[in-house]
């Protein structure tokens, strides 16, 4: 008994520091001492073909966000290699991203003696000193997984949480009978918070559908349908297409006629024969558009286009600027991220000042990145190159056409033709500028494309004002929701109860029972 005594004195003196903050019936002790970080795994004596539960990573929600464990698999396909757990274990995302992002779950009751999961969980498994939800709320607070992220190992992309950082962490217990009430508070006050939050996650869900919509609205003419009928074109699609290809006729006869003056020499007289038409879209499986409008592809609304340099960049470079992906945001160009070229690329200011160009992301791990574009609607103070990964286009009419391609680009039919064109290799997807010369656009009217993206413009910054209001109130509630951790964990969110039991007699019963077990602490 002496011992047992010992051991209680112990608990409550080696760590007075930490021990000062909280309740005095609590306890601070190394977790563990309260739980067994990954435990040995038990032998299955069943038919290998006997589905168990599996959890991968996707399966858990970010935020102790719930889990699933619908999927099942074979016991020999689980049975090595994989992570073992039971009922009542807390799972952890030890890698990064996946643990900063609060990748975590408490098992539910499962249906067969063990579950399987991805070999980047860890898995803590409660004594009877403590509730497993009292571990993973612990170990979901933010100021937690901050440590937790400083004190990540291994390389680049692949950092994990060693068990042993784990194991040494600093654990608050609070008596048994205490923690199932904070838990209940925590129920209760989270069910609240939930509800909000998923309200906010559904508004915000509308919202970029109704953007969707907008963007569709106006590419087919429907945005704009009761001003059109009020406002005859002076230029139809098909007339201003028709221009357009004169105007770049011209253009490459004057080219021409310079190349050949330059050169001292006369122009053949079949020179102009030269010249290759853009062919036009095949409209036969495209959907009927409004009066007043055509179909054209983008080569033929283009004066210049081309891919990117692929010259190696950096913050400390001493030449050109280089706009690259991270430049492009909603549609327009943000300067405060900049690399510069490192090595000099020349200055051609003609064809690097961008002003009314349009830059379009090329080539993306995200296929939902691909065809990113921003109109440059300003001319930097420099002219800025570009990286491999963007093209440039220079349409023919810069005044609109750049807005009116930007939008199209952004609606579904042109994120359509953009998902079903690319080609993926190596986890990037790719679209090619011949293919995206090929891409069928509806062109309205000068005046008409201008009055859609007047339209679809003030929308879509109603649109964006709200958006920033849910992320703003999702904040609210993420830091509310630590808020309230931070509370529980220091003893504050609900009364203590004198007659409970204080941790540390529970953590010294559990002590002598192994001592008396012959089990050595």
């Amino acid at each position: 008994m002496s011992e047992g005594k010992e051991v209680g004195r112990r608990l409550k003196e080696q760590h007075p520091e930490q021990q000062a903050q909280f309740p005095q019936s609590w306890v601070v002790v190394p977790l563990a001492e309260v739980a067994t970080l990954n435990p040995t795994r038990q032998a299955i004596d069943l038919p290998l073909s006997t589905p168990l539960p599996f959890v991968a990573m996707s399966s858990v929600g970010a935020e102790f966000g719930g889990i699933s464990i619908s999927t099942e698999r074979p016991l020999h396909e689980v049975s090595k290699g994989y992570t073992q757990f039971c009922s009542g274990d807390v799972l952890m995302a030890k890698i990064t991203p996946c643990m900063e992002n609060g990748k975590l779950a408490v098992v539910p009751e499962l249906s067969a003696p063990v579950g399987y999961g991805s070999t980047e969980f860890h898995v803590l498994r409660a004594t009877e000193a403590t509730e497993p939800r009292w571990i993973a709320h612990f170990v979901s607070q933010s100021t937690f997984r901050r440590d937790a992220k400083r004190n990540m190992s291994g390389s680049a992309g692949q950092l994990r949480v060693p068990g042993r950082w784990l194991d040494d962490q600093m654990f608050p217990l609070a008596p048994k009978h205490e923690q199932q009430r904070i838990l209940a508070k925590l129920d209760e006050l989270f069910s609240d918070l939930d509800a909000g939050v998923a309200a906010l996650l559904r508004a915000r869900a509308n919202l970029k559908r109704y953007r969707a919509a907008v963007l569709k609205a106006a590419v087919e003419g429907r945005l704009t349908l009761e001003w059109r009928a009020k406002h005859p074109p002076t230029e139809t699609g098909a007339e201003l297409l028709a221009r357009l290809l004169r105007e770049r006729r011209l253009r490459w006869e004057h080219a021409q006629l310079a190349k050949f003056e330059a050169s001292g020499k006369t122009p053949p007289k079949d020179w102009r024969s030269k010249y290759v038409e853009p062919a036009a879209p095949d409209t036969t499986t495209l959907p009927a558009l409004p009066d007043g409008w055509c179909w054209a592809n983008l080569e033929q609304l283009v004066e210049r286009s081309e891919y990117g340099s692929s010259v190696k960049c950096s913050y400390d470079g001493k030449h050109q600027p280089v706009l690259r992906i991270p430049n492009i945001a909603k549609g327009e160009l943000d300067l405060s991220d900049i690399k510069f070229a490192t090595i000099d690329l020349g200055d051609n200011t003609d064809d690097y000042a961008l002003a009314g160009d349009m830059l379009v992301c090329r080539t993306n791990g995200s296929i939902r990145l691909l065809g990113k574009c921003a109109v440059v609607k300003a001319a930097p103070l420099l002219p800025h190159h570009f990286a491999s990964y963007l093209l440039r286009f220079r349409l023919t009419e810069r005044e609109c056409l750049p807005a009116w391609v930007h939008l199209f680009l952004s609606s579904i039919p042109g994120r359509r033709f953009i998902e079903h064109n690319a080609a993926s290799s190596a986890g990037q997807h790719n679209i090619s500028l011949s293919t995206l010369h090929q891409m069928p656009i509806p062109l309205p009217p000068v005046s008409e494309a201008e009055m859609a993206f007047q339209q679809s413009t003030q929308t879509l910054s109603a649109i964006d004002r709200q958006e920033r209001d849910i992320e703003r109130a999702l904040k609210r509630a993420a830091s509310l929701r630590q808020s309230i951790l931070k509370r529980a964990f220091s003893g504050k969110l609900v009364p203590q109860d004198p007659t409970d039991e204080p941790a540390s007699v529970l953590l010294e019963r559990i002590l002598m029972n192994l001592i008396s077990n012959g089990i050595r602490y």
